[in-house]
């Protein structure tokens, strides 16, 4: 059966006097006693045979929770009932199983369904306790069966919040892999294995998050690179992975969401959003006290460091809500030498020289009102800011004496990448003999009757949890290409330094930014003097080099 259907069971033509409801809140219900769909049709057409009824139309919501009226099939129906009144002396019925089939929600909302419906012509019947004739008391009992119903779906609802908290607490995941890892079974320890995006796992297994291909980490990594470095946007960023053509349909509240998740830097945090619409105090979003945080409960993806500097900047707002314009490369890189403020893009009058086209130029922000520059506002002309730009930095880069000195720094930070995975296996390998040498004495004492089976147990499953985490951490930083990653890009930032004029000469805009904005240490122009000064890196920041440089160690 599909998750939503209607069957028409009536030749066309006939009167249909009698319809029927059923829902399942999952597919798994329909092994159990008294809820599959089946046994609810069972127990409707009984009741239909004590009407004298014949039921004409089924409306079927499978897999679907009944907390809200917000279901197809359940609007179907009573669209249904609306469009096909049935007379005062002859009215329909609508059958289900019972209340809670009908909807858990309270007293309140199930009365007004049951009332639009009668407004309609159409009696809503239930197979199990609703064969009091006595109307007030039948009244009292429905509204009694109600309650009860949204009792228990609110303390199902706690008790799964309980679940998933406690679940998290121990670092397992519950739900999806996000975009760049896997669910990776670590529990039981004989079961482990790597999950692919949409394959189940056993009922009595417990999943960790773990790395997945490098081709979506390496997005992930970037992403945060890029935001971090302050020279690209949220909006920029969406729009360079828009134009690589993934699988997956990028748009900035996507990127936000992956900027803002806090598993790329191995924390599981839940409790952040309230699911209970009908609660008295209901807020989309708890407060941050009603939170539960696990750290470091599996493989980061980017350094902790570098996600906070992420999150710092995400809420202090320090965010381009526009890409810079195709004619302004440099707009935000270069700064007023009297105020500070940064030179951005402009545009002016028609070109005299060429009037189909307009002037294009920067300008100072600080001489925007308020004004936080003396004078008159400083501007420049487009093509004379960027070209001196592009000058200054070719004649730094394109010497051989600096390239010589790039490629030493970079030979350090891989060496430095080098060492520090090294280590890294290392302390993972001496961590994992001792666990097995633990493991090993605890066997060795149930062998000689040391230890009861129930006295090692706890111990042994501990040990054995703590040897499949720490397989993980050393499966990891063995398959980490990070060096060989490093060499590609150091070739890469020696060739375009050797070749820099060459490389920026027919581009523009944003590709002409990514070019040069990672060179650039610092520039500032004097309006007054009409003098541009600009500090070159020796090595430029890109996002490869932010992205795998050691922790603690000063940028390039």
């Amino acid at each position: 059966m599909r998750p939503s259907q209607s069957i028409n069971i009536v030749a066309d033509g006939q009167r249909i006097d009698t319809i029927e409801y059923r829902r399942v809140s999952t597919q798994g219900q329909a092994a159990e006693d008294k809820s599959s769909p089946a046994d609810q049709g069972a127990a409707n057409a009984a009741i239909a045979a004590r009407l004298g009824r014949k039921i004409g139309l089924t409306f079927a919501d499978l897999g679907v929770s009944g907390a809200t009226a917000d279901r197809v099939e359940f609007q179907r129906m009573i669209a249904y009932c609306e469009e096909h009144k049935q007379p005062k002396n002859a009215p329909g019925y609508v059958l289900a199983l019972n209340d809670s089939r009908f909807g858990r929600f309270g007293p309140d909302e199930c009365a007004y369904w049951r009332h639009r419906l009668k407004m309609a012509g159409w009696i809503v019947q239930f197979a199990e306790g609703d064969d009091i004739q006595q109307p007030t008391a039948k009244a009292i009992v429905r509204s009694i069966n109600s309650a009860q119903s949204e009792e228990y779906r609110r303390n199902l609802s706690a008790n799964s919040r309980r679940g998933k908290r406690g679940t998290a607490e121990k670092g397992f995941w519950v739900t999806k892999a996000p975009f760049g890892y896997r669910r990776a079974v670590v529990s039981p320890p004989e079961r482990a294995r790597v999950l692919e995006n949409g394959v189940p796992k056993a009922d009595d297994e417990h999943i960790k998050l773990t790395i997945g291909p490098d081709s979506e980490a390496d997005i992930i990594r970037r992403m945060f690179a890029e935001y971090d470095s302050g020279q690209e946007s949220i909006t920029t960023i969406t729009r360079r992975l828009q134009s690589k053509g993934t699988r997956l349909r990028w748009s900035r509240s996507f990127v936000h969401r992956v900027l803002s998740n806090p598993a790329y830097a191995g924390d599981i945090v839940g409790g952040r959003v309230r699911h209970d619409y009908y609660a008295d105090d209901y807020t989309p979003k708890r407060d941050q006290n009603e939170w539960y945080v696990t750290r470091d409960a599996h493989p980061p993806m980017v350094p902790r460091e570098l996600f906070d500097r992420v999150q710092r900047r995400l809420a202090q707002r320090q965010v381009q809500t526009t890409a810079p314009d195709n004619a302004y490369a440099l707009s935000g890189l270069v700064t007023c030498s009297g105020c500070g403020e940064p030179y951005v893009g402009g545009g002016g009058g028609r070109n005299r020289r060429d009037p189909s086209k307009r002037r294009r130029f920067y300008k100072d922000r600080g001489g925007n009102e308020p004004k936080k520059c003396v004078g008159k506002i400083g501007t420049i002309s487009r093509h004379i800011l960027e070209d001196a730009v592009v000058s200054v930095i070719a004649n730094e880069v394109e010497r051989p004496e600096v390239q010589a000195v790039i490629a030493e720094e970079l030979d350090r930070l891989i060496e430095a990448e080098e060492n520090g995975l090294r280590s890294g296996l290392n302390d993972a390998v001496a961590e994992k003999r001792k666990l097995e040498k633990k493991q090993s004495n605890l066997v060795d004492a149930l062998a000689d009757g040391t230890l009861t089976r129930d006295q090692a147990a706890p111990a042994l499953s501990r040990i054995s949890a703590d040897l499949a985490a720490v397989s993980e951490r050393e499966r990891s930083i063995a398959t980490v290409h990070v060096p060989n990653r490093l060499r590609t890009e150091r070739e890469r930032i020696l060739a375009a330094a050797r070749r820099f004029a060459e490389n920026v000469r027919d581009t523009s805009g944003i590709a002409l930014r990514e070019l040069i904005a990672p060179w650039i240490q610092s520039a500032a122009f004097d309006k007054t003097a009409r003098a541009l000064s600009v500090t070159v890196r020796t090595v430029p920041i890109t996002p490869a080099l932010l992205l795998y440089a050691s922790p603690g160690r000063d940028s390039p």
